[in-house]
């Protein structure tokens, strides 16, 4: 089931027009039906109460980790580093700071596609609005 903040992020992703241009409207934030083409699968790895102040600040961290696939490699890359300049460094009125964690390239033997993924730490101050609101 998508959540608010699932939302938020495939909203202000699809928001880009660059990424547009990549992946259309192909972004996910549940496991995709079988596509073909370039898309973004993203999805929540964990989430915790944010570490770095007291517990009563009410911030969670969260972590998402986002797959950027396409049969062509570049695309797959360019699609990696457009999520990379979307969300690091950033801060808005929902997403109060950004930290990028980890980046691999992954080869599909199966699909022949690659796999350019990242993931980042996205500290909500508020429980995402669907959607800008």
């Amino acid at each position: 089931m998508t959540t608010s903040k699932e939302q938020y992020i495939r909203d202000y992703l699809a928001n880009d027009a660059q990424l547009k241009a990549l992946v259309g409207d192909r972004i996910y934030s549940e496991t995709p039906p079988s596509v073909k083409g370039s898309y973004i699968y993203f999805f929540l790895q964990a989430e915790l109460p944010d570490s770095g102040l007291n517990e009563l600040s009410g911030l969670v961290e969260t972590h998402y980790q986002f797959d950027c696939w396409s049969p062509d490699p570049q695309t797959a890359r360019a699609l990696r580093d457009r999520v990379k300049k979307i969300f690091g460094p950033m801060s808005n009125s929902v997403i109060s700071q950004t930290k990028q964690n980890a980046t691999s390239d992954l080869f599909d033997d199966s699909t022949r596609d690659m796999n350019a993924m990242v993931s980042f730490e996205l500290t909500f101050c508020c429980e995402a609005p669907t959607p800008y609101g």
